[in-house]
C-alpha cells in the first residue's frame, strides 16, 4: 500500500524538523501513541493502540530515522507487530520552505500481515490516510500552541 501527499503549514521549516525529531511532540500528536522511548541514535520504541474497521488493538514497534539531511530530508522506516497482525513501512518525508510557510512531502510504502490484512486494501489506505491526516492536524496544532506560548513570555 502506497502513501503519497503532502500539507502545507504556516511555520518555518527548521521548526517543523525540530518538531518530527522530538520524541515528546510526537507523542502527543501521533494518534494512539502510548508510548515513544528512545533506543539509540535516531530510534524509538513505540506502543500504540490503534483501530482498523472491527479490528482494534495494541502495537509494540520500532521506529528508525535515517538519511537524515536537516532540515529538508529523512527517511523513516516503521516496525511492529500485536494481536490483530503485523506491519512494516518506509517512507521519505521532505520539508520545502514556500511563501505560506513549509511543505511537507511524504511518500511511503507499507505492508499488513494476519487479520489485520484481511481487512481489504482500499480500507487500510483510507485508514491509514485517516491516521496521517489527524497525525499532521496534531501536529500543526501543536506548533501553533508552542508559538502562542513562546508569544506570552
Amino acid at each position: 500500500m502506497q502513501l503519497i501527499g503532502s500539507r502545507t503549514m504556516p511555520y518555518a521549516r527548521e521548526r517543523v524538523w525540530a518538531a518530527l525529531q522530538d520524541p515528546a511532540m510526537l507523542r502527543k500528536t501521533l494518534p494512539g501513541c502510548e508510548e515513544l522511548t528512545p533506543s539509540g541514535e535516531d530510534s524509538f520504541d513505540a506502543k500504540v493502540t490503534i483501530g482498523v474497521a472491527a479490528i482494534k488493538g495494541r502495537y509494540k514497534g520500532k521506529v528508525r530515522l535515517f538519511d537524515l539531511e536537516p532540515p529538508r530530508k529523512l527517511r523513516m522506516a516503521v516496525e511492529g507487530g500485536g494481536g490483530p497482525g503485523r506491519m512494516r513501512g518506509e517512507g521519505t518525508v521532505e520539508l520545502e520552505s514556500v511563501a505560506e510557510g513549509t511543505k511537507l512531502v511524504y511518500d511511503g510504502e507499507a505492508a499488513t500481515f494476519g487479520p489485520i490484512a484481511r481487512v481489504g486494501q482500499r480500507l487500510l489506505r483510507s485508514a491509514a490516510n485517516k491516521l496521517l491526516g489527524e497525525f499532521l492536524s496534531r501536529l500543526e496544532q501543536e506548533l501553533g500552541r508552542e508559538g502562542e506560548s513562546e508569544r506570552a513570555s
